[in-house]
């Protein structure tokens, strides 16, 4: 038998307790390998392809630690409108063990409530996440879900109509878009209706659900004479908003939205949380989740302050000197 140690020149005692090193430690060389594996996250959005309100998620992501294509590996699904495909694409995110699940927007989180158990899920941008049965208590949510919620106060659809009137005070007849994909859309138009009337202004409601809508509705709302647009909410009319401020431009309506690009983008003004910081926070909670925090031990964030952003650009346009008053509590001119 030929002694391989002293073949190699290698001292047998020596040769064995290397091979017996080998055997100890194999296990473990493939544990690390484990330990190297890159997470996989799902992203779902209702836009129909990517959008600015991305690039606060990956900050976000970033400074909890993970740069796509090194250290994560995010699976996008641009939903572009179809309500019908939430429930398909979360149970596939579901079958596929991912990670954790980032749910843009009250159809994506909601849907993940319905179909996925197992995989951590991370909401942004939803109202009410209580009272729409998302999750048990902010403090303490529960199960497998978690994340931002959007509006802090349940008058700020009121407060919007507000602000409108007084950058506008002849404002008479307004067009509220809204969506019943939205869960909280219909309580915020009842809270709209309801301080319409102590400002006497008459207010007209549509729903829109999906982008084709919008034609129809803007169709529709000109026969009713309005003087002004309000947006309520809803993910096609955030999406879509820059067909939103062609109309009000257009037909020189006064209009507010809920995101601050409405008015950076053309529109006269927006009042509402950071979309920002939804997307930032949330990826912030993304990284948590994979460092081994439970959903259920983080606590639903709360949005701390609201922006009002004001087009001045866009006032002039329509004519509206705006209030000095109004000015001043803006957090944002834009010239």
């Amino acid at each position: 038998m030929v002694d391989v140690g002293s073949r190699y020149g290698v001292d047998r005692r020596q040769f064995l307790t290397a091979i017996g090193i080998a055997i100890f430690l194999a296990p473990r060389a493939g544990e690390a390998q484990q330990t190297m594996r890159i997470p996989r996250i799902g992203f779902v959005a209702p836009s129909a392809g990517p959008t600015p309100f991305g690039e606060p998620f990956f900050l976000g992501l970033s400074e909890g630690g993970y740069i796509e294509g090194r250290t994560i590996i995010i699976d996008r699904r641009y939903m572009g409108g179809r309500e019908e495909q939430y429930d398909r694409v979360m149970a596939e995110f579901e079958q596929q063990r991912m990670d954790a699940i980032f749910a843009m927007g009250p159809p994506a989180a909601l849907a993940a409530k319905r179909v996925v158990k197992r995989v951590p899920v991370v909401f942004a941008a939803v109202g009410d996440p209580v009272g729409i049965g998302l999750v048990q208590s902010l403090a303490r949510p529960g199960g497998n879900i978690t994340g931002v919620s959007f509006d802090v106060t349940p008058e700020i659809a009121a407060k919007r109509l507000e602000i409108l009137k007084e950058a506008a005070p002849n404002l008479a007849r307004v067009v509220a878009l809204w969506s019943s994909t939205d869960p909280v859309g219909l309580s915020l138009l009842r809270q709209l209706e309801a301080a319409a009337q102590q400002l006497h202004v008459t207010v007209m409601a549509y729903d829109v659900r999906k982008p084709e809508d919008l034609d129809s509705v803007f169709e529709a709302a000109l026969k009713e004479r309005p003087n002004g647009i309000l947006v309520i909410g809803g993910p096609v009319n955030v999406i879509h908003q820059k067909r939103i401020i062609a109309f009000a431009e257009a037909h020189r309506f006064p209009s507010i939205s809920i995101s601050r690009n409405y008015a950076v983008d053309g529109g006269l003004m927006s009042y509402g949380p950071s979309f920002a910081d939804q997307w930032r926070l949330g990826a912030a909670y993304v990284a948590r989740i994979l460092k081994g925090t439970k959903p259920s031990e983080l606590p639903i964030v709360q949005p701390s302050q609201l922006e009002l952003v004001i087009n001045l650009r866009a006032g002039k346009a329509l004519g509206l000197t705006i209030p000095q008053s109004l000015i001043l509590r803006a957090n944002d001119i834009i010239q």
